[in-house]
Parts: C-alpha cells; sequence; structure tokens
C-alpha cells in the first residue's frame, strides 16, 4: 500500500512544483521542526520537503514532533532510515529543547476536530496554549532560527453574512460556552506570537486556515466533505442536515501545505494571513460533486438533521493579502479536488 500511497501523493506534488520551484528553493539545505508533524497538514509538509530532497536533492532535514507517530513512521521509513526526518514522539507541553541545527519551525500541534473539542476541553486549551509557550521558549534558545509560523485557526472570526473574511474582520465575541474553547485558545496563542516577538525578537507569521479535502483526513472528522464522502462509501445516501446552502471555499492538501511553506520562507514577520479557497461552494453543490465520482450516483437527502440547526452559514477567506505579497494561486480546482480526494478514500487508502 505505500507503494500507492508514494505514487499518488508524487502526482500531486509534481503537478504543482513547477509553479513554485523557485519559491522553495530557500528550503534547500535547511532544517526544519514541524509540531503537530503527523496530522494532515503535518503529513503534507513531509511530503513536500521530502519530495523536494529526491527531486533536487536538497538536502533538507526534518525533525517531526507529535504524540501519535504511526502515519510518519509507516509513510517515511526509508527517510527515517537515512536520518533524512527524525520523529520525536512526545507531547508539544513537555517540550523544553529543540535541535540546535533548526532554522524553520511549524507549530502546528493542535487538532480543528470540533468532536475533540467538545469531549476534551481540557486538553484542547492546554495543548494550544501551553503548546505554543513551550515552543516559543524553546525556539527563543536557537542562534540559527530563520522563522516561525504559527498555525491559527479561522474559528477564531464572527460568523459572516454572505462576506469574505480579512485578516482585520471582526473577531469572534468572548463567550462562556464550551464551544468556544478551540477559538479562544487559538486568539490567545496568536497573540502569545504577538508578544514573544515583540519580547523575545522572534521571526512569526501566523496564519488562519479555512475548510480543506484530501488524503490524510480522516473521514470520522465532523467536516461537510468529509461525511458526504464518508456517506457515499458506505453507500448510504448523502446527507445534508439543513437546506445545502451553508456556503464553504474548499482547498486541497498540496495547496494547502505549499502555501504554508511559501508563507514559512517568504512572509514578512508580525504578518497574519489567511489561508484556503476564497471561491464560494453550497454544501448541495458538493454534494453533487462527490456524487458524481460514485459509479452508483449515491442520492442527495436535505434537511436530515432531527435538531434546529442554523445551516446557512458562511465561511469564506479574503485570500487578497497572501496573494499580493507572495504570488500565490491555487493550483487545484474544485472538481479536481474533490475527484483525487474521493479516489484516495476508494483505491488508494482502503
Amino acid at each position: 500500500m505505500m507503494n500507492k500511497i508514494a505514487a499518488f501523493i508524487n502526482e500531486d506534488l509534481t503537478r504543482i512544483h513547477s509553479s513554485v520551484a523557485s519559491q522553495l528553493s530557500e528550503s534547500y539545505g535547511q532544517c526544519f521542526f514541524i509540531t503537530g508533524g503527523a496530522g494532515f497538514l503535518g503529513t503534507w509538509l513531509c511530503e513536500w520537503l521530502m519530495y523536494l530532497n529526491r527531486t533536487e536533492n536538497a538536502g533538507i532535514k526534518v525533525y517531526v514532533l507529535d504524540r501519535e507517530k504511526n502515519r510518519i513512521q509507516e509513510r517515511f521509513e526509508n527517510e527515517l532510515q537515512r536520518g533524512e526526518m527524525v520523529l520525536l514522539n512526545y507531547d508539544v507541553r513537555s517540550l523544553t529543547e529543540i535541535p540546535r541545527e533548526v532554522n524553520y519551525i511549524i507549530h502546528a500541534a493542535a487538532t480543528p476536530d470540533t468532536s475533540f473539542h467538545a469531549s476534551c476541553p481540557i486538553d484542547t486549551m492546554s495543548s494550544v496554549a501551553e503548546g505554543t509557550a513551550s515552543m516559543l521558549r524553546a525556539a527563543s534558545r536557537l542562534n540559527n532560527l530563520k522563522a516561525i509560523l504559527n498555525v491559527s485557526s479561522s474559528a477564531i472570526y464572527a460568523n459572516s453574512d454572505m462576506t469574505t473574511l480579512t485578516e482585520d474582520s471582526t473577531s469572534l465575541p468572548f463567550s462562556h460556552s464550551l464551544a468556544a474553547v478551540y477559538p479562544e485558545s487559538k486568539r490567545y496563542a496568536e497573540k502569545l506570537c504577538q508578544a514573544a516577538r515583540n519580547e523575545l525578537r522572534l521571526p512569526i507569521v501566523s496564519i488562519r486556515p479555512f475548510t480543506f479535502c484530501g488524503p490524510y483526513q480522516n473521514l470520522s472528522s465532523p467536516w461537510i466533505l468529509n461525511t458526504f464522502i464518508n456517506d457515499a462509501l458506505n453507500k448510504r445516501p448523502i446527507r445534508i442536515y439543513g437546506d445545502g446552502q451553508t456556503t464553504r471555499g474548499v482547498m486541497y492538501g498540496a495547496d494547502f501545505s505549499v502555501w504554508v511553506l511559501v508563507i514559512l520562507l517568504h512572509g514578512k514577520s508580525g504578518n497574519v494571513y489567511n489561508v484556503g479557497s476564497d471561491n464560494p461552494v453550497m454544501a448541495y453543490e458538493l454534494a453533487n460533486y462527490v456524487a458524481k465520482n460514485f459509479s452508483f450516483t449515491p442520492s442527495i437527502m436535505l434537511n436530515t438533521s432531527l435538531a434546529k440547526i442554523n445551516d446557512r452559514t458562511y465561511l469564506l477567506p479574503d485570500t487578497y493579502q497572501v496573494k499580493k505579497d507572495l504570488n500565490l494561486t491555487t493550483f487545484t480546482d474544485l472538481e479536481l479536488s474533490i475527484s483525487r480526494t474521493v479516489t484516495w478514500f476508494t483505491q488508494i487508502y482502503k
């Protein structure tokens, strides 16, 4: 199975690489430290950096920190044996030292899964707050550090009414609800990074990710596209909780991760960037895209939730700033993104 996975991912990276090759060249010969390295973003970042080693002889080394190590061990067995990657298997809250050779840090050690936030609110908040603080203290002792990228979240924004969200859009108002534990902790982590930039003179950029799809996601996560694919895989009708007018922009994992690398390498310290697709698509349209990628064409059902819900939320990033500053674009359109995602779950990662 590992050969199939490697070939599939290689197709995506090769398709995109020529468009960003010059921007990625500054990663050559550098050492990276990735927290949350076995997650969706972290695994894609490892794929990109090891791809550069294979195709460009880039001489990159990557330290991967994560409590869950199986995915990294299985996928990158050869790279680990050669020493191109080093796996650190412990909680980011326990981080006290970062290897002195590290030049770039990507701090992505938190799950955006809302079901986890609801069931483990203390762990959610402490892993973000304490983990970020531990990372910053350790980073402050590095002599060769060039940049830190902090992965924040679009969850910190207040709900919008059919308008795209800029980096200056209104933040979520303070809430005592347990549902706010993740956005509150991410908002605190952003401020902590800002404080560290001023007090410790650390070079930091933050990103606010939106909605994504592709290999290495967990289909059990409670996100719209994942639930649609899960229904179809199990030969059920695709169930939409409301009237299908929830609106999102969906970006493919290969695009997401390469944007992150470019922002890390070239973003201006102190800046915050939205990351995601600014192409709006309604839930009903997404369901239709998913359905046509299955030979039996599953039916689509509306208003399947027994509870009364607001299914007309609108979450779409304004990406003008990152495109202007770093000349980035979307490399994988929506139809191909969904097709590749369905292929991954039906033919590759079974």
